[in-house]
């Protein structure tokens, strides 16, 4: 089965698209052409296993999807929920994420009385508390306007499907903290260390350090993820499969420095990595790092002949085993979609001789195989993201992930930084002035509008002939010019 996995991956995705009740006809039809294509190419053992899968998993999902509604009605008033550790205070307006007592997950909005009412929950509504709360249910907004964004279908993904709204004050005498599990303190931990951040580092690092070290996007101010959602470099303010490889292969190369064997560092890292997962919210990215490592782990210590291609497979396939909405999670969609292109085009990558060369095929190949999504998202392609993620990729991954972590360690030892620390941080100023700068560049945008299918499945097959050309003709300059004649004609065609 070596090398097969992904094969197996693609058909559970063929197997789950067809079965979600929203997945766009373009998509469909792509991975259709790909899984027919595989079903000439294959020996037939493999191609019966194949179709299995598919139907396992479209069963799965119909049944999934089948369930995907909500317990209540909306008439219901008088409610008992635990708050999570996702709640927000903004302004006079305070929201959080809560579970009913029939184990459903609402959207609890709350509007604030006075300042020391705010205060107080700011302390006291923090997880496992549970309360009684009399309240009323109300429909998430849908998108009134064409390409809108849809509230409504962003939390129903979620399994999300009202929004409840207390009818009176909330009353502290009406709640009470239940024994916190395992996840709860890490959770809490989490929470702690975030705002430890936000108290102690520097001003201009506190914001972008808090999203890399736990993928709390939130502190970061709106101006800046404007401008590098411009950048195509959005995903630097989060924690991404690179950084928890970074992370994973330090911590290791530090327990064999510390006299750790090789076997028993590997199953720390086995115990660890998910604990880091959850510490950085769980995003899904670093959920396809993590699980991707720690296959990688157990082949290793099981003398097995796993590739990376089997372990991102693998991965696929539990993530949307366990939920096939996550599908519509852009950040799942960019991290699997760009992860299986960067190691399929290894090779590709392999006979360039330089190490700026291969800097510049690993940009290209992540922003050649990302335009679709972009586009169908965002309506926009950046026009200097190439030349973006070259500087702030390796700023970010060698400079301010680490020297973050670093910070954020030492504040555990010493409770404070050093002055060269607080001086140092004007750089990281300097930087996110200078992104916003280029992000409101006049030409560092293409709107292109929503794409309509026919579209969307021509940019998908753009990107296709880029990577066959590629490695037809073994020449990155004849793929770039293809695929730029090719977009450019799909613009206009398209405007």
């Amino acid at each position: 089965m070596k090398g097969h996995i992904l094969y197996f991956a693609v058909f559970s995705l063929f197997g789950s698209i067809w079965a979600l009740p929203r997945s766009l006809g373009s998509v469909r039809l792509f991975v259709t052409m790909i899984c027919l294509f595989l079903l000439f190419k294959l020996p037939k053992k493999v191609v019966i296993s194949l179709l299995a899968v598919s139907v396992f998993f479209y069963l799965a999902t119909f049944i999934r999807s089948s369930h995907h509604d909500s317990l209540y009605v909306g008439t219901e008033s008088n409610w008992v929920v635990s708050f999570q550790h996702d709640v927000t205070f903004d302004g006079d307006q305070l929201k959080a994420r809560v579970i009913s007592q029939d184990e459903e997950k609402l959207v609890l909005r709350y509007t604030l009385h006075s300042r020391e009412e705010k205060e107080l929950l700011q302390q006291k509504l923090v997880p496992p508390l549970v309360c009684s709360i009399p309240g009323k249910l109300v429909e998430p907004s849908s998108g009134r306007n064409e390409n809108s964004f849809d509230y409504q279908t962003y939390l129903s993904d979620q399994q999300i499907f009202w929004i409840l709204e207390p009818t009176g004050k909330i009353r502290l005498d009406n709640c009470y903290y239940t024994k916190p599990t395992f996840l709860d303190r890490l959770q809490k931990m989490r929470v702690q260390g975030i705002q430890l951040v936000m108290d102690q580092f520097p001003k201009e690092m506190k914001a972008v350090a808090a999203a890399l070290l736990f993928g709390d996007q939130s502190k970061a101010d709106e101006e800046l993820m404007t401008a590098y959602q411009k950048l195509g470099i959005i995903h630097l303010l989060a924690v991404s499969g690179l950084h928890v490889q970074l992370i994973a292969g330090a911590f290791f190369y530090l327990l064999i420095r510390l006299g750790v064997t090789r076997e028993s560092s590997a199953w720390i890292l086995l115990f660890l990595l998910p604990l880091y997962a959850v510490m950085t919210g769980g995003s899904p990215p670093v959920v396809r790092s993590v699980l991707m490592t720690m296959f990688l782990l157990l082949a290793a210590l099981t003398k097995g002949e796993w590739t990376s291609l089997d372990a991102i497979g693998v991965s696929f396939m539990m993530v949307i085993l366990y939920d096939p909405f996550l599908l519509y999670h852009i950040g799942l969609q960019l991290s699997y979609l760009v992860s299986v292109s960067l190691l399929l085009s290894s090779p590709l990558i392999s006979r360039l001789k330089t190490s700026l060369g291969k800097s510049f095929a690993i940009t290209l190949i992540s922003q050649a195989a990302s335009i679709p999504l972009l586009l169908y998202h965002f309506y926009e392609i950046s026009l200097i993201s190439l030349v973006a993620n070259l500087f702030f990729v390796p700023f970010y991954s060698f400079l301010m992930m680490p020297l973050s972590l670093f910070c954020f360690l030492l504040l555990l030892v010493e409770g404070g930084l050093p002055a060269p620390i607080q001086g140092f941080s004007w750089l990281f100023g300097v930087i996110n002035q200078f992104a916003e700068y280029c992000g409101n560049l006049p030409f560092a945008t293409i709107v292109t509008g929503k794409p309509n299918e026919l579209f969307l499945f021509l940019y998908m097959i753009a990107v296709f002939l880029f990577f066959f050309m590629w490695e037809k003709h073994h020449s990155m300059k004849k793929a770039c010019l293809l695929l730029a004649e090719y977009l450019s004609s799909i613009f206009c065609a398209h405007a």
